[in-house]
């Protein structure tokens, strides 16, 4: 198991860079192996470290950029990879309604997913309220113009999902810089 403790979340990082670089030093502290009587890392405890690196690192970010933490770290992650987080907003609101990523001078909201599944123990009943909210929730930015994206946090092809949004994102930033 990986020792996330030596990180201290309360310690107000200035950027992602000094949080990976602790994280790193970390890693390569592990990495000559187990001591004995210690079990090697499993596939497990490695999508932990990077699900625990993602979430220290959106933390910088957001700080730096004085925005909610609340989103998805992974989907905020792989936006900052692909150059489109730093003109996205946070929780964007339209007529009750908000978009957890938008992108206002290009209208586009970027939605998240949830397959039913995720859902739980909900009723059924519960279930049909919020798909019907969700779809409200689209139809309300849609009447206003905006191109509503969705992915979903949760699947194999989330990286080719971002792929295609921050294609779309670029084209229509290259498309309102033309027009100006």
């Amino acid at each position: 198991m990986i020792n996330t403790k030596c990180v201290d979340p309360e310690v107000d990082y200035r950027d992602p860079v000094s949080v990976l670089a602790d994280l790193a030093a970390q890693l390569v502290s592990q990495a000559g192996g187990p001591e004995e009587g210690e079990e090697s890392l499993t596939d497990a405890d490695i999508r932990e470290f990077e699900e625990f690196v993602m979430n220290l690192g959106w933390r910088a970010l957001c700080k730096s950029a004085g925005v909610a933490e609340t989103v998805s770290a992974r989907v905020a992650w792989r936006l900052h990879c692909l150059g489109v987080l730093g003109s996205a907003t946070n929780w964007h609101y339209i007529e009750g309604f908000l978009a957890p990523f938008a992108w206002p001078e290009e209208k586009i909201a970027l939605m998240l997913s949830t397959p039913l599944s995720k859902f739980g123990e909900m009723s059924a009943e519960d279930v049909a309220d919020q798909s019907y909210l969700v779809d409200a929730r689209d139809a309300m930015f849609q009447q206003n113009g905006w191109l509503v994206l969705r992915v979903d946090p949760g699947c194999s092809t989330l990286d080719t999902q971002l792929g295609r949004v921050a294609a779309i994102v670029l084209a229509a930033k290259s498309d309102t810089e033309a027009a100006s």
